[in-house]
């Protein structure tokens, strides 16, 4: 590798996006053998950390997906070798299934005339299918 790209931790998650309670198996390539490697979970603030030890030019790590990643955190991955700091990041989407609200849009009447106004029921409803307070 040459230029910037020889600096860089290629992150590769398994999945394009998760769930909180999903595990997320992130290849983390380092491209040089024997490197210990902290990554870090991060969003608003620094979730998790760990120093895992890279035996070859990478290593597979295992995240745990909780709901302070909602709705997305990103992977950071950095290590020392000969005295140059490799380092990358990765974000990783997660759905906030628990918060999505299902939104219905009902017509107070099938169809309306040109320049008649129109009047719409909005009914929300949260995870559970309960009824939710919302601004729409």
């Amino acid at each position: 590798m040459y230029g910037e790209a020889r600096e860089r931790v290629e992150i590769v998650p398994d999945k394009k996006s998760y769930r909180t309670g999903e595990v997320a198996r992130v290849l983390i390539v380092t491209g040089v053998p024997d490197a210990y490697v902290l990554v870090t979970t991060e969003g608003r603030d620094v979730y998790t950390r760990q120093v895992v030890h890279a035996m070859g030019p990478s290593v597979t790590v295992e995240i745990p997906i909780r709901p302070e990643h909602e709705p997305n955190c990103f992977i950071g991955a950095v290590f020392l070798h000969d005295n140059q700091l490799y380092s990358g990041s990765k974000k990783l989407k997660v759905a906030p299934v628990d918060r999505q609200l299902t939104v219905d849009v009902q017509p107070q009447k099938p169809q309306f005339l040109p320049g008649e106004a129109a009047a719409y029921m909005v009914t929300t409803r949260n995870a559970s299918g309960k009824p939710a307070p919302a601004e729409v």
